[in-house]
């Protein structure tokens, strides 16, 4: 849309509008520069959209909010997120959309507030129970996490995301057979996820499966040659083994790293 001129939003706008699309119509004439003659036809048209679409001003605005949460423009999205939560009491989204803003600021604790508030109005609102499981995490509720995750990963079995976030509650309580198993899942759906391999190889340390974890640990380092912790286990691994040499090349080459990332 901001590619456009004010012309071609118009008449963008009145073909939506035509075509019954009414929320996309809506959301192009608020689009429009104020300062031009289109702007004012479309304040006229719009506000007749208003008063006769309710339900699509409502969808216009929420497709708004979450433009601006994708964008990560945080302050906007946190301002319009408490308009459209007085505006819109039954709508659980702004509540999910302020709690986002809030784990980014790292205001978790009111982040798992709003993820609450969220489910109170929509149960099955799988977005924000996977958001409250991460705010959980933070927050070392690792029981209320797994209970999220797991709930997430029923109504979407094939989310890599929620079974790799379910393995970190597991290896973050300590059950590690259940977290190798989560990472497992997460990377039979998403196989060059290098952010899951590490954790897993890690988690096969802590076991003593110290063959298997080194099989991940260099995994890690064909996605990501530079990785610095990946670089460092393995050269703490061949250490442990007595491999001396070869273990120096990965310590020598995991300092170099972390220094020149400063």
């Amino acid at each position: 849309m901001t590619d456009s001129s004010p012309k071609e939003l118009l008449e963008q706008a009145e073909s939506q509008a035509q075509s019954g699309n009414i929320a996309a119509a809506i959301a192009l004439y608020r689009s429009i520069p104020g300062a031009t003659p289109q702007a004012r036809k479309a304040r006229r048209t719009l506000k007749s959209l208003q008063k006769n679409n309710p339900g699509a001003v409502m969808e216009a605005d929420l497709k708004q909010l979450v433009a601006l949460h994708e964008a990560e423009s945080h302050k906007q999205a946190m301002s319009l997120a408490r308009q459209l939560s007085r505006s819109y009491p039954e709508q659980p989204l702004p509540h999910n959309v302020i709690g986002t803003v809030h784990m980014a600021r790292g205001q978790f604790k009111e982040a798992a507030r709003c993820f609450r508030r969220a489910l109170e109005l929509a149960p099955d609102f799988l977005d924000a129970r996977n958001n409250l499981g991460a705010a959980s995490n933070a927050l070392e509720d690792y029981e209320e996490a797994i209970t999220c995750f797991s709930q997430v990963i029923i109504g979407r079995p094939r989310d890599a995301t929620a079974h790799a976030n379910l393995g970190k509650a597991y290896r973050q309580s300590d059950r590690l057979e259940q977290a190798v198993v989560s990472y497992e899942n997460a990377l039979s759906l998403r196989p060059d996820d290098e952010s899951t391999m590490l954790p897993l190889g890690e988690t096969l340390m802590k076991l003593g499966e110290k063959e298997e974890a080194l099989k991940w640990y260099r995994r890690t380092l064909e996605k990501s040659p530079d990785n610095v912790q990946a670089n460092y286990e393995i050269g703490l691994l061949l250490l442990q083994t007595g491999n001396k040499t070869e273990a120096a090349q990965y310590m020598r080459k995991a300092l170099e790293l972390k220094f020149s990332n400063r």
